[in-house]
């Protein structure tokens, strides 16, 4: 398959082979437009200027003389003219590119906005000429609502969540986004909730991580029992003022996205009872995980919290949560009730509550099906006791009040259609599916094709920072982005090979504003980027006892014009790559660290290609898993960087996070460059991975490179486990810096070095 150039992939595209050099071009609105038929077209300039440091003016009516037009137009909006019958409906649009000019034209503002989301994925580098290809495109979404999860930002990633809204869910089509607030702002007529989460989050990171002792990062309750996750990572620990809170709704509104707060109810309450432990349904819990249902007093400090998010975000919609209700029907009053009666009541009251004041209800639905959590049960393995309240009577009694309600169905992994989409749906509720993972969701074409089903919601559950959400949110919510807007579904290795490509280019549009400075093999010419030899540190073959690479293709290869080199092992005595044994390991058959491989340059960045020769441990959740989400991939070596000074820098090799086993396949690492570097022996494409180490000291040459195996530490893995994965070298290509000619096309004599 020809990889598309659009992810999602459009609906109908026709590429052409003429382009449109935006140097030429503006941007023509009618002459009588508004800021809403404009911010499309600001958004397209604002992206090309952002991706490519070129200014497309702007004009009203026409475009100025010398200049090619690019028409920006809402159907139905003045100056628009006639609506085209083949118009898609809501959020769908046309847009045409040829040499001569181009037109976008929106069913609506989000289609209008959509389009320029495809516009500047058609723009590419030529030479030092940036031109959009040419193309006729017809597109719309297949799903209503397609949306993300999130924790609320920390105080210093505001800026960071900002540029997320357009060059992530924009970009990719999403519609709105789910924004966890907990406890993580700062309330006038609340003090004490932001307070007592910052102290919950402290004292919580003060016990240390219980990963090791039993595999989740969470203190156990009374009796080893098992509690609620206590998402810590929400607001990074700490809490933002109103007005931060207020601007990041505004900013997602800026761009048609409607955001929509959790303010969690009953369960994962632990902000609410850090600060009023009078309301803990287990009294004796040091840190309560729910509130008491029967307790008055529980709702009434729940509204207040809510109606102060309402007051400060505007939302017209809340997520009230319940899902994993743990400590249910466990106080002398509840104990007396039915769980299921407790839950619906308590959920039931909220939604009425939130009703009165114009405002529309999401909830998580596990707590209404048998196959999930409503059947409740209990065991205990030794070290945690799972005890779980049974809740069926819930459903009936929410499905029989008829409340304004959305359900988020988790459950869709547990059981069939029929198990899961179908109760719900026979229940009376529209419903998308939450936590949605397309990778491993069977039978989607199916299965969404159900009425009931409005699309779905890609969480991440970690804090809203570029680490954590390249961990666990970024490749996940680019691959289902293809699955919710558009009908043109590729085969799953197909569509992982799109979002490979797609990732790099993503990395560097969120670094750049963030983590300078760039990702450089994407900001420079091929012609800076070479391939290093390592030959001299060469010495393991293509097939040994736990790796078989016999299908990689040797030579010289490109991935998105990153050159790398595979060696040809028959030409260099057996050998092909650069393999070390773990530090844990004797040295029997490979050492502990291998020959140095010269450098002997300046560089900006070195990409190492790599994979490992075995699975390697369990990587905890990076978000609610550890206290460390920077130390949660094995350590199976390092790259030692050797500086003409002596200084050294070392270069982490983490399994999950920039290397995986030699027949893992695409895996989507969020922090490495995946490419095809051949087949497996069952015919499956062989992945190698480029971890891209951005140099500290470009201006200092690096005098060599040197792998080392690293020791196993079982006493911070997760329950004890460890591997003995190796870190195995395939090639290293190293990327020079911008120069100035690159820029102008001349070199400046005593400027350039």
């Amino acid at each position: 398959m020809t990889p598309s150039p659009i992810w999602p992939v459009p609906q109908q595209m026709t590429l052409r082979d003429d382009a449109l050099p935006l140097s030429q071009a503006a941007l023509v609105v009618p002459l009588r437009a508004s800021a809403t038929d404009i911010a499309p077209a600001h958004l397209f300039a604002d992206m090309v200027a952002d991706d490519f440091g070129l200014v497309v003016p702007i004009a009203r009516g026409a475009a100025p003389a010398g200049r090619v037009p690019i028409e920006v137009r809402i159907a139905g909006r003045p100056g628009a003219g006639r609506t085209p019958a083949d118009l898609p409906g809501a959020e769908g649009y046309l847009l045409k590119v040829t040499a001569q000019g181009g037109q976008i034209l929106g069913r609506d503002r989000r289609g209008a906005q959509y389009a320029a989301a495809t516009l500047i994925q058609l723009c590419q580098r030529r030479g030092r000429e940036i031109v959009v290809r040419g193309a006729e495109i017809r597109d719309w979404p297949y799903k209503p609502v397609r949306m993300v999860h999130l924790y609320l930002p920390g105080p210093d990633h505001l800026g960071y969540a900002r540029r997320y809204l357009r060059d992530f869910l924009v970009r990719y089509k999403y519609n709105g986004l789910f924004i966890e607030l907990g406890g993580g702002v700062r309330l006038r007529n609340r003090p004490e909730i932001p307070v007592a989460w910052r102290r919950f989050v402290e004292e919580t990171f003060a016990i240390g991580d219980t990963s090791p002792i039993y595999g989740m990062n969470r203190p156990l309750g009374p009796n080893r029992r098992f509690p609620d996750s206590v998402h810590t990572h929400l607001a990074d620990g700490h809490y933002i003022e109103p007005d931060d809170l207020r601007r990041l709704f505004d900013w997602a509104r800026e761009y048609d996205l409607e955001p929509i707060p959790e303010v969690q109810g009953l369960t994962h309450a632990y902000y609410l009872t850090a600060a009023h432990p009078e309301i803990a349904e287990l009294a004796d819990a040091v840190f309560p995980d729910a509130y008491c249902p029967s307790n008055p007093e529980s709702r009434r400090i729940l509204f207040d919290v809510m109606a102060e998010y309402i007051d400060i975000t505007g939302c017209r919609a809340v997520h009230i949560g319940r899902d994993e209700w743990r400590a249910g029907g466990l106080c002398p009053v509840c104990r007396e009730r039915d769980a299921g009666e407790l839950f619906a009541y308590d959920a039931l009251e909220t939604i009425q509550w939130l009703k009165e004041r114009g405002v529309r209800a999401w909830m998580w639905g596990d707590h209404l099906l048998r196959k999930h959590t409503a059947t409740g049960s209990t065991h205990d393995d030794g070290t945690i006791l799972w005890d779980y309240p049974q809740t069926l009577k819930a459903a009936e009694i929410i499905s029989a009040a008829k409340p304004d309600v959305t359900i988020l169905n988790w459950s869709w992994a547990l059981g069939s259609a029929e198990e899961t989409d179908e109760v719900i749906a026979a229940l009376g509720f529209k419903q998308i599916y939450g936590n949605f993972d397309g990778r491993h969701f069977e039978g989607w074409e199916e299965r969404s094709a159900h009425p009931s089903i409005l699309g779905a919601e890609v969480s991440s559950w970690c804090a809203w920072n570029d680490f954590e959400l390249g961990m666990l949110h970024y490749p996940s919510a680019l691959y289902a982005a293809n699955m919710m807007w558009s009908n043109q579904w590729p085969t799953q290795t197909d569509a992982e090979e799109a979002v490979a490509r797609q990732t790099p280019k993503l990395r560097d549009r969120m670094r750049r504003s963030w983590e300078k400075p760039r990702l450089w093999s994407e900001a420079t010419t091929g012609q800076r980027k070479h391939v290093v030899p390592i030959r001299a540190a060469c010495n393991a073959p293509a097939k040994g006892e736990t790796w078989d690479l016999s299908g990689l293709v040797s030579g010289r290869h490109r991935c998105d014009g990153v050159p790398f080199e595979i060696l040809d092992s028959v030409r260099n005595e057996g050998r092909c790559s650069v393999v070390v044994e773990r530090s844990h390991r004797p040295t029997s058959t490979y050492p502990h660290a291998s020959e140095p491989i010269p450098i002997t340059a300046r560089y900006g960045s070195l990409i190492f290609w790599q994979v490992a020769t075995a699975q390697g441990a369990e990587t905890p959740h990076v978000g609610d898993g550890t206290n460390f989400p920077r130390e949660a991939g094995e350590l199976l070596g390092w790259y030692e960087v050797l500086f003409a000074d002596g200084l050294t820098r070392a270069v982490e090799v983490r399994y999950s996070e920039n290397v995986s086993a030699w027949d893992a396949g695409f895996q989507l690492l969020y922090y490495a460059r995946e490419a095809r570097a051949g087949e497996q022996p069952d015919g499956r494409p062989l992945v190698i991975w480029g971890l891209e180490w951005t140099n500290p000291r470009p201006h200092i040459e690096i005098e060599s490179v040197v792998l080392r195996g690293a020791g196993a530490l079982p006493e911070v893995r997760p329950r004890g486990r460890v591997s003995d994965a190796r870190a195995m070298l395939l090639g290293i290509t190293a990327v020079e810096l911008p120069k100035w000619e690159d820029y102008r096309g001349l070199a400046l004599p005593g400027l350039s070095p």
